[in-house]
């Protein structure tokens, strides 16, 4: 699929998107900033996913294994954690191989995945905190 077809499926789901100039379109769902990654060179490939940057310092080393029982929880769901020297950032997500019609029918369930994951994960996370 491109971009402009995931823009229409999108607004046919209520959903405003716009896309970059490389063809991800950014949104927001549930007051979450997400975005839709797609490649041209692989159309059927798509990644659905909310990025968090600003994760008390306190909670980095808690975020591998909640990053990774999230995960694993949510089967087609993913939690990457990123720490290099340009920070410390999370990234929840949902890959998937779709067409069309089957993007059309799980989107809801796509983005109910990611938001469900980031609530569990942050409500996991505050226990931590009071550790």
């Amino acid at each position: 699929m491109n971009t402009q077809e995931l823009l229409d499926i999108m607004q046919r789901h209520n959903i405003q998107g716009e896309a970059d100039k490389e063809g991800d379109i950014h949104f927001t769902h549930e007051d979450i900033s997400m975005t839709l990654l797609h490649d041209d060179d692989d159309p059927d490939y798509i990644s659905l996913g909310a990025g968090f940057e600003d994760i008390d310092e306190e909670l980095h080393d808690a975020c591998y294994a909640l990053a990774a029982a999230i995960s694993q929880a949510y089967k087609v769901g993913k939690v990457i954690v990123f720490d290099d020297e340009e920070g410390f950032a999370l990234r929840f997500s949902v890959e998937a191989l779709v067409s069309p019609e089957t993007f059309e029918r799980d989107l809801p369930r796509y983005l109910d995945i990611v938001t469900e994951m980031i609530a569990d994960f942050f409500d996991a996370a505050s226990g931590e905190q009071e550790d």
